[in-house]
Order: structure tokens, then C-alpha cells, then sequence
């Protein structure tokens, strides 16, 4: 039955045949849904991005909602361990209802036995189908080591396929264990907590059955196969499966992901909903269920959500009102279980959905959030309305030091003064928040609206890492030959990676012939989003002046003539920060374009740099930049 009753539904499907994200199928998709009369569009799906606006994605779906009406609800994914400004795309569009996630009040969790007549608990929609005793094999020499299996394991490991692998949740990221010790010929993998909270993982990843269990039960096991190397074993015997309570249950899922976007355009997320450890239907030959976690799980709740309301109070709501409505009617939530503090606003947005307030309450705040900006841009003083919608009884709401009543069909505008934070270090960037409680004795007319706001400037973020590569090799930037690395598919010379280096880096003057090596690779991460970014060449013997200006900088850069772009790169605008395990890659085959003439030519042989900027403006002094060692070039075909 779910959330609404008697909903139409129309699925589109906006992925290629690889399950990449493609920006002109999600349009498509969107417009379709518009173009046959949807009346929430829900997306989730979503890639790299941290902005409102700029992308034709974006500039989509903010049309579709301020002159159209939808209603968009779209997953804010799951890359929480990025942290901080790491919102996605398309849900960090400035008209998008951006949903986090939060954990199930109970799992499933079928036990298995160990050799001692132990039992213990997987949290796994079912155990591994495997007959027989299995035994374990470690990866660490303790269960201190943060970075088990986080690199190739050692050459005399043995084949690994008769094994569980028993590996710690550790610091990298789950999927590059999985790949090293699958590399040995692993099939089945326990990954251990970290702390009592437990992380929901998929049951598969490249071919390997994984599950996950408790800090305590991976220690116990540990423990014995250390002492016990080879007699020590595990089984799993079917078992009834135990439908527990979570250990985080209630609390915002820890891969939720962050905002806030980098143009404070958008609350990132909106609100959350049920999204860890979400018990459903699931297509199995003979029907079956299945136990998924991510903001995916959370985004077609809210839908639903959105959905009840427009069959119970009319359609008389677009995005905009809508986010409204459902982000100032929550719960709002603690950080996690053993915590009193509240979680930042730009984690769990408004707080937890509360469905049956979102639907019947009469009152409405004007805003789903307040933003405050940064330091350098700060917006102290603010105001919002409550708008009583109600026909029969007057709400009362509380804001100290004030009390006030709205008569129906009224409303109060509230205007609040704030002040930033003291007594922190602007260079940390940190982001604040909370929430401004709205109190009121008439059930389901309370309020909570978040703030947030950064103290510090965004203006003066550097963009480039100059911190070492995942190889500890270089420093980014740097070059390489090409070797293996393949364009974007959307056309142009840039391509978003998993950070494996797989070339020696070119850190010094080297001479490039074309000959042996038709392209090289600009390999750069980028520390903060940026809404534009550039490569040009410059001749080889250019030194930069340390003095600005404002000269064309189509043209020239801090006192000197540029030679040309290296192709597409002029349409790189709105990049996000890249993740703790990924870079950007730049292919170039020596050719260049400029402003005037959008015709590639190849260079002639000479000495060049390679010169990469970011800014925000037409000001040299807001831009970061990187220039290459010096390039020369031999058998060009220019």
C-alpha cells in the first residue's frame, strides 16, 4: 500500500548501457515524465556536482519547478564520508527537494555459527549459501590496523577462494578492499565495524558476497582465528532469519551525504527519510524480499509523502512550497545514538519526514531553510512568514523571546538577528547550524526551520591539491603520458577517475615526442568547487608576474600572451571537489583552439607550459593556478 494509496506510475530509466549517469538522459527523462503529466518526479540517481545552477541538468529541472509547477524529489546520495561541501548533482539544483537518509528502527539479521558453538549475527538479507566449515583467513596483524587490505595484498598470499575473509571497515573505501582481496581470488568477505554503529553494504560487489557484523562479533572472530589458525571455522546452517533493532535506528545514516553547495543556493539536504536497511520486495524467480540502504531507499518515501499530501489537500502545491512544507514539519534528529547533540542541519536538512504532520498541518513557513552565507557575504538579519492556512482554529507558535497568534487565513512575518559564531579559526571553513522551533499546543502546527551558514571566506579557497597522489609519486598537478585513460564520454578531454596512477609523473622539463607518445595527461584534484576551469599553453620560457591585472583573460594571464586552450577545456565550469579516491584527468594531444577560432591546430615543435586556472570572476587575483614544467615538443604534427 506504502505511502499513498492509489498512485499512477510511470518509471524512465535514465542510465546508459554501462549504468553511467548521462546528463541529456536525465533531462530527457525529466521532461518526458513532465511531458505526460507527472506530477512528482522522483530521481535517484546522481554524480558528481555541488551546485544549484550553470549545468543545462540543472537549469532543467529548476525551469521544470519555478515555471512549471513540479515537484522534484531527488536522492542526495552517499558519499558521506567525503564530508563537507560534497553535494550532488542533480540534487543540489537550487529548485530540487534533495532527500538524506536515515536508519531503519529494526534489520534483518540471520545468524551463523562458529567452530567454539558460538552464534553470531550478520546484517545481510540472508547468509552466505555455502555448505560446510569455512575457514577464516586475516589480512592484518590486529584489529587496530585502519588500513587493512587498503593496498595490493603481499605476493604470498594464497588463493583466497575456499577462504572468508575477515577484513576491518578500516579509513579506504570499501569497494577498493573489496578489489585487492578479490584480486587473490576472494568470494565471500565479513567486513567488521569500526564502532558500535553498523554500516549497511551491499550483498555483491564485483562478484564478491559481502556482509557486514558487529565491532564485538569481528573481534571475537579475530581473536580465535588467531589463536587458531586452521581449526578455528565458520558455518552457515539455515536459520531463521531475526528481525533486530538497529544499533543506529532513528539516526541520520552515516553515507548520507553533506551540502552545503557552493553557491548556498540550496538546503543540501532538503529533508530526510527511511533509507538505511530498507526492508522490500525484491525480483527473485520466485518472488522474494531484500534488505537495500542508501538515500535511493529514502527518495521515493519522500515521494510518496509529497504524493499523500496532493491526494489529501489538493494540487495546489509546486517544488518550491512543497520542500516547504515537508522540510519544517520533521523531527529533528541527535547526531547519533550515544550523542545529546543535534546533527548539523546540512546533514539531515530539516530533520526526519513526519508524514501524518506533513499532510494535515495548517500552518506553512515561506522558507525550508535560512542561509547565512559566509563571513565575507554574512546575511545576519533575516525574516520568514508563517502563513496560517487553516479555517476553524488559530495556531500559536513560539519564538523567544516572542509569542504571538495567527487568525486563520493571516499570517506573522518573524524577523531574527544572528550572529556568527566566535572564537573559531576562519582558515578551518567551518560550517554551522541549527534549527529556529516554532512550539504551538495544536497538534502538528510546531515547526523546525534549520540555518546554516560558513565562517570563513568562500572567495578565498584555494581550488588545486598540492597535497601527494595515491601513490605518494608526485604531487598534484602533475603530467603523465597517456597510458590506458580514455576520454569522457560527453565529448571532451576530461574525465572523472578512480586516482590510479599508472604512469610515471612528469614533474620536470621533459621533452614530449609525439612519435612515442601521441598524448599526455594533466592528473589534478580539485580541494573546493569551482565554477570555472581552464587549460592553456604558454610558451616555454613564460614567467608569470606575481602583479594582477585585468587584462582580457581570454588572451593573457598575469602579464603574459596566451598561445591557445587546450580543446574543451573552456567548457569546464561548475567542477565539485573531488573524493578522497578520485582525481580529474586531462588528455591532450598537443593541439589547441582559441576564443577566436574553435578549430583544433596542432602546435609546432617548441617549448611550451601548461598553464591551469580557476576563478570566479574576470579578477587575476581571485584565481588559483598551476603552471607545468617546461614542455618541449618534438615531431608535432603542427
Amino acid at each position: 500500500m506504502g505511502k499513498c494509496s492509489k498512485p499512477g506510475f510511470l518509471d524512465i530509466y535514465a542510465c546508459d548501457d554501462e549504468d553511467f549517469l548521462v546528463s541529456d538522459k536525465i533531462i530527457a527523462g525529466m521532461l518526458h515524465a513532465y511531458k505526460d503529466g507527472a506530477d512528482i518526479i522522483s530521481i535517484s540517481i546522481g554524480g558528481y556536482g555541488g551546485w544549484g545552477q550553470g549545468e543545462e541538468q540543472l537549469a532543467v529541472l529548476n525551469k521544470l519547478v519555478q515555471n512549471k509547477g513540479s515537484i522534484i524529489v531527488v536522492a542526495a546520495a552517499n558519499d558521506g564520508a567525503e564530508g563537507l561541501f560534497h553535494g550532488s548533482r542533480p540534487a543540489s539544483a537550487t529548485n530540487a527537494i534533495s532527500v538524506g537518509s536515515v536508519e531503519a528502527q529494526a534489520v534483518i539479521a540471520p545468524l551463523f555459527k562458529a567452530s567454539t558453538g558460538k552464534e553470531l549475527m550478520m546484517y545481510r538479507t540472508s547468509t552466505f549459501n555455502l555448505s560446510g566449515e569455512y575457514p577464516i583467513y586475516l589480512t592484518a596483524n590486529s584489529t587496530d590496523d585502519p588500513k587493512d587490505a587498503c593496498d595490493e595484498l603481499p605476493k604470498h598470499t594464497p588463493n583466497l577462494t575456499d577462504y572468508i575473509v575477515l577484513l576491518r571497515q578500516g579509513t579506504c573505501q570499501f569497494f577498493i578492499k573489496v578489489h585487492n582481496v578479490a584480486a587473490k581470488g576472494a568470494k565471500h568477505i565479513i567486513f567488521y565495524m569500526n564502532s558500535t554503529s553498523v554500516l549497511p553494504l551491499p550483498d555483491e560487489e564485483s562478484n564478491v558476497s559481502i556482509a557486514a557484523i558487529s565491532m564485538e562479533d569481528g573481534q571475537y572472530i579475530f581473536n580465535q582465528a588467531k589463536r587458531d589458525p586452521t581449526g578455528f571455522k565458520i558455518s552457515f546452517p539455515s536459520t531463521k532469519h531475526l528481525y533486530v533493532n538497529s544499533p543506529d535506528g532513528g539516526f541520520p545514516s552515516s553515507y548520507s551525504q553533506y551540502g552545503p553547495s557552493f553557491d548556498f543556493d540550496s538546503p543540501q539536504p532538503a529533508v530526510a527519510g527511511v533509507g538505511g536497511n530498507v526492508v522490500s520486495t525484491f525480483p527473485m524467480n520466485d518472488g522474494g524480499y531484500a534488505s537495500h540502504s542508501g538515500t535511493s531507499m529514502a527518495t521515493p518515501q519522500i515521494a510518496g509523502v509529497a504524493a499523500l499530501i496532493l491526494s489529501a489537500r489538493g494540487k495546489n502545491f509546486n517544488g518550491i512550497t512543497m520542500r516547504s512544507r515537508l522540510a519544517t514539519t520533521t523531527k529533528v534528529l541527535n547526531r547519533v545514538k550515544s550523542s545529546t547533540s543535534i546533527d548539523s542541519a546540512i546533514h539531515q536538512g530539516g530533520g526526519l519526514i513526519d508524514a501524518f504532520c506533513a499532510v494535515w498541518t495548517n500552518t506553512t513557513v515561506s522558507t525550508p531553510s535560512l542561509v547565512l552565507n559566509d563571513t565575507v557575504s554574512f546575511r545576519g538579519e533575516q525574516e520568514f512568514t508563517i502563513f496560517n492556512n487553516g479555517t476553524r482554529m488559530s495556531a500559536t507558535a513560539q519564538i523567544s523571546p516572542q509569542k504571538f497568534s495567527i487568525k486563520p487565513g493571516s499570517s506573522q512575518v518573524v524577523r531574527v538577528n544572528f550572529s556568527p559564531p566566535e572564537k573559531l579559526d576562519p582558515h578551518w571553513l567551518a560550517v554551522y547550524s541549527g534549527f529556529i522551533v516554532m512550539t504551538s499546543d495544536a497538534e502538528c502546527e510546531s515547526h523546525n526551520l534549520p540555518y546554516y551558514g560558513v565562517l570563513g571566506s568562500l572567495k578565498e579557497q584555494l581550488i588545486f591539491d598540492r597535497g601527494p597522489n595515491h601513490n605518494q609519486t608526485a604531487n598534484y598537478p602533475y603530467l603523465t603520458y597517456e597510458a590506458g585513460i580514455s576520454s569522457s564520454k560527453n565529448g571532451t578531454n576530461s574525465s572523472h577517475a578512480a586516482a590510479q596512477d599508472v604512469q610515471s609523473p612528469l614533474t620536470t622539463t621533459f621533452v614530449w615526442d609525439l612519435n612515442k607518445h601521441n598524448k599526455t595527461v594533466i592528473h589534478f584534484g580539485t580541494l573546493f568547487g569551482s565554477p570555472f576551469i581552464r587549460a592553456d599553453v604558454l610558451p616555454g620560457t613564460a614567467v608569470l608576474s606575481q602583479v594582477t591585472n585585468n587584462q582580457d583573460f581570454h588572451k593573457s594571464f598575469r602579464g603574459t600572451d596566451l598561445i591557445g586552450l587546450i580543446p574543451n577545456s573552456e567548457y569546464s565550469s561548475n567542477r565539485p571537489r573531488t573524493g578522497l579516491e578520485d582525481i580529474f584527468t586531462w588528455v591532450w594531444n598537443a593541439a589547441v583552439v582559441t576564443y577566436e577560432n574553435k578549430e583544433p591546430r596542432f602546435l609546432p615543435d617548441g617549448s611550451y607550459k601548461a598553464l591551469r586556472i580557476t576563478g570566479r570572476n574576470e579578477t587575476e587575483a581571485d584565481w588559483d593556478y598551476w603552471v607545468s614544467p617546461e614542455i618541449k615538443l618534438k615531431n608535432s604534427k603542427g
